[in-house]
């Protein structure tokens, strides 16, 4: 009896050492980047062209829907291997889309060029839109683990965000000189800044490694109410303290 327990202490030791080390039980770290998806209405955003006079100019239509590239940084603490909780830092890229400006059959108008500018000449314009994003996140994440390598997750908490919206009338197609500002001087601009805290969420799945290294793919969702939609595509590489 005495060398069976001898040696079942001598394979619980190193387990229990192990179990207080595990990697799913400390500080993490982690960066990635993906693509963000913004869909809206430009008349709910107030991002529609006017002349100088006030007089509404008609694009092809009012629905923004853009996917763009992100930049994704997470930080948190693992208390079990079923519970966390942890923050992220999101930063939207390239939100620019291009709306053309109709004529009055309701085509687009190829040669609607900038009064007093050479450019009107030899280019058109467009109505052009740049809904940018940054927000801060805060989750309670849960957890299930298939085993030490595979886990999904699920997390839900609040999201800190803010854009600054603008909208101009932009040169675009046709030559135009290298000399002449690709935007030119136009009293058709609009810019505003809006910002709120909303609910947030996501789900994902873990890949780990005992060496504290996790790749990590996620979506999560952004429950922004200006925006008819918003969520984010993510793959991050996360390591373990």
């Amino acid at each position: 009896m005495k060398k069976v327990l001898s040696l079942a202490v001598c394979l619980l030791v190193p387990v229990m050492g192990n179990a207080q080390d595990a990697w799913y039980d400390r500080f993490y770290v982690g960066a990635g980047t993906g693509a963000t998806r913004i869909e809206a209405d430009l008349t709910e955003l107030d991002l529609l062209p006017a002349d100088a006079q006030g007089n509404p100019e008609t694009i092809e239509n009012n629905d923004y829907k853009k996917s763009s590239i992100m930049s994704h940084f997470v930080a948190g603490y693992r208390f079990s291997r079923y519970l966390a909780v942890e923050g992220s830092y999101q930063k939207l890229y390239d939100s620019e889309q291009s709306f053309c400006f109709t004529d009055d059959t309701g085509d687009c108008a190829t040669e609607r060029g900038l009064d007093d500018s050479p450019i009107a000449r030899i280019s058109s314009t467009a109505w052009t839109v740049e809904i940018p994003l940054t927000a801060w996140s805060a989750y309670a994440v849960g957890l299930y683990p298939f085993n030490d390598t595979w886990e999904v997750f699920a997390k839900l908490g609040v999201s800190a965000w803010e854009s600054d919206l603008s909208a101009f009338e932009k040169a675009v197609g046709g030559f135009i000189p290298a000399k002449l500002p690709l935007t030119p001087p136009t009293n058709l601009a609009l810019a505003r800044s809006i910002d709120g805290t909303d609910l947030a969420g996501g789900i994902g799945l873990n890949l780990n490694h005992e060496s504290g290294v996790t790749i990590r793919g996620e979506i999560e969702f952004l429950d922004i109410s200006e925006y008819d939609s918003s969520y984010t595509f993510a793959l991050s590489a996360i390591y373990n303290f």
